[in-house]
């Protein structure tokens, strides 16, 4: 696919994001759709159908987490802002948790999550699949999510607009700048999801 090389302002679409957890009968795939916006993504929504959550993020104004939400829920904007929970949530557990994914971790990913083990302790690693992984960074579930090949943009965006909207960053890996979009290939590079308060300058000075 080309990227869009004259529009500053479009809808990136991912309908199935999580295909091997779909074909293998997993609950952990989503919709994920993005609005980009001079090759950033400024909304986000995630929709999780076999959990019917529905996570949205605008940027400037803050991210979201909405429950029972099916096919044919009708969500008017008085509901959503009565019902949806805003992100970040406290964390339960004073554990530094890395979030990874469950069929794609390579062994740079093991490596690099060896190295944050020697600074931050104690160290949880969960997997979890599709754009999930930005949801639990996203609502501070865990703190560090790192990607350490190459991923379409449509696999990102959604999950970026949520998780910066929540006040955390995504980042590409390892000089720091920010994840854009509209690359030539339509993919990005390693990237590293960081939570909403945590510090993300120890990760560049520590492990840059």
């Amino acid at each position: 696919m080309e990227r869009n090389k004259k529009n500053n302002r479009y809808w990136l679409i991912d309908p199935l994001d999580g295909t091997r957890d779909f074909i293998n009968g997993n609950d952990e795939f989503t919709v994920n759709i993005a609005l980009v916006e001079n090759n950033r993504p400024t909304t986000g929504i995630i929709y999780v159908p076999c959990k019917a959550e529905l996570f949205a993020g605008i940027k400037g104004s803050g991210a979201w987490h909405l429950k029972n939400i099916t096919p044919d829920t009708s969500v008017s904007s008085e509901r959503f802002m009565q019902e949806a929970q805003k992100l970040p949530y406290l964390k339960q557990n004073n554990d530094f948790t890395i979030v990874g994914s469950k069929s794609h971790f390579t062994p740079q990913t093991e490596s690099f999550i060896a190295r944050i083990s020697q600074y931050v302790s104690p160290v949880c690693f969960v997997r979890a699949g599709s754009a999930l992984k930005f949801c639990r960074i996203a609502t501070g579930e865990a703190d560090l999510y790192p990607r350490m090949d190459s991923i379409m943009e449509w696999d990102t965006a959604a999950g970026q607009a949520i998780v910066e909207a929540a006040g955390g960053h995504v980042r590409r890996w390892p000089d720091g700048e920010p994840l854009m979009c509209n690359n030539a290939d339509m993919r990005n590079s390693e990237f590293i999801a960081i939570a909403p308060g945590r510090d993300i300058s120890m990760f560049f000075e520590s492990l840059g």
